[in-house]
């Protein structure tokens, strides 16, 4: 064994003094030996890489391998390294690993990895498991420091020693920051979808033109199936025509950013049900892309009660135009917030102009006194009253008016309205007489 390993250094120390190289006659002739055997001590010395071979033609040129020690490429590396013999002794180790067994190299090296001592707690069945796994076909996919929680991903690579023995070079690289960041974001996706399957909304996210996600509430709101949704075009549930008004919307959306939207939208169910939806929808930056979340609410009772109440309020008004007195109302701040036709006859008020001013503003000062008088005592307690106003009409005209008064209380102190009719005095004694 001793003459084969000087045969290697004769062979080493012949090449490194040639700078161009040496084929296999020259080195027989140079060492004093066959070509046969020159040749097998060549395959050992590339096998170990610390020779290089080129051929020009049938030749082939041997130089010596220019190779950075094995020990600076581990002073340099991030990761944790270490290389143990057929017999599981360490012949080499890394201080990222020395940092680790908290040892120092004198006390590891030539020592077999299963009975290294650490005084840091989880570090021997580590290196069991290490120990364990190299005569192993299966190589895990990561290897715990259970007591730390610290995780690293192993590899393993078959090498050669220089005296032609077998050894494996053991590389762990520190992955704890990408398992904690997995775990928390496996536990944001649970949280996000105890959420989002639970709210009673609906819940989309799409990206581009397909949607990604929708959660149980969206297909009872839609009426379609999940996988109906997720294949669906985005705009293939909104009405024919509010389409393109929808459309137009979404595309000033995405070049204004991230700012969140509001509409509201009719759709068609798959049962050919209209139903009236509010709609928020926000973009969040995602990799090289964007994504939308999409919340819907089903607002259609919402929808068909404030049409009723809008109806309500449209025949109240068409009714209060129709009626020959003039009547205003107002809140207890003063404010006019309607009046009819007749109103805006008599005392040129146009309400279209004044509807939320103080009266004080819009009238002379005698007519919003005679407006607003007893306001103030009637509105915490409601109930009605009257009292007499002489007040100069639009026309020039000056009538002598009975003011009837009726307050409204609201559901807090001083929050109340005023409804007033203006009423010929020689009217209202008319009225009394014929009674």
């Amino acid at each position: 064994m001793y003459r084969f390993h000087e045969e290697l250094r004769r062979i080493k120390d012949l090449l490194q003094k040639s700078s161009h190289g040496m084929s296999i006659t020259e080195i027989a002739m140079a060492v004093s030996k066959n070509k046969h055997s020159v040749g097998r001590y060549l395959d050992v010395l590339q096998a170990l890489g610390q020779v290089e071979m080129r051929t020009y033609g049938m030749a082939k040129v041997y130089t010596h391998s220019q190779r950075v020690p094995f020990s600076e490429i581990l002073s340099c590396s991030r990761e944790l390294f270490i290389l143990i013999d057929n017999d599981e002794r360490i012949i080499q180790i890394n201080d990222l690993f020395l940092e680790l067994l908290q040892n120092t190299r004198e006390q590891v090296i030539g020592k077999n990895i299963r009975f290294v001592q650490s005084t840091r707690p989880g570090v021997a069945d580590l290196l069991q498991e290490i120990a364990n796994t190299l005569n192993s076909k299966k190589i895990p996919d990561s290897l715990t420091l259970e007591d730390e929680k610290r995780y690293f991903q192993p590899r393993y690579i078959a090498t050669t020693l220089e005296d032609g023995n077998n050894a494996t070079i053991i590389t762990l690289n520190e992955i704890t920051d990408k398992v904690k960041a997995y775990v928390a974001l496996k536990e944001s996706e649970t949280l996000f979808r105890g959420l989002a399957e639970n709210t009673k909304d609906g819940v989309i996210i799409s990206e581009g033109d397909s949607y990604l996600y929708c959660n149980p509430r969206s297909e009872e709101i839609l009426g379609y199936s999940r996988e109906e949704i997720l294949s669906a075009d985005p705009f293939q549930f909104i009405v024919p025509e509010e389409r393109e008004k929808i459309q137009e919307l979404s595309a000033r959306h995405q070049e204004k950013g991230d700012t969140p939207e509001e509409f509201r939208v009719w759709i068609m169910r798959k049962d050919g049900e209209k139903r009236y939806l509010l709609c928020r929808l926000s973009k969040v930056a995602y990799e090289n892309n964007y994504r939308f979340y999409i919340v819907l609410t089903d607002i259609t009772d919402w929808k068909e009660r404030d049409d009723e109440i809008k109806d309500q309020v449209a025949l109240i008004r068409h009714l209060m135009d129709a009626f020959p007195r003039p009547v205003y109302y107002m809140n207890a701040e003063g404010q006019l917030m309607g009046c009819n036709k007749a109103f805006e006859s008599a005392t040129g008020i146009e309400r279209q102009e004044s509807i939320g001013r103080p009266i004080r503003d819009i009238c002379p000062e005698d007519l919003s006194f005679a407006l607003m008088k007893g306001a103030g005592e009637y509105v915490s307690t409601g109930g009605s009253f009257s009292h007499p106003a002489k007040i100069l009409y639009n026309d020039g005209s000056i009538h002598d008016l009975l003011i009837e008064k009726a307050v409204i209380s609201g559901n807090s102190p001083n929050k109340g309205w005023l409804i007033g009719i203006l009423v010929e005095k020689i009217e209202k004694n008319k009225i009394s007489v014929n009674c």
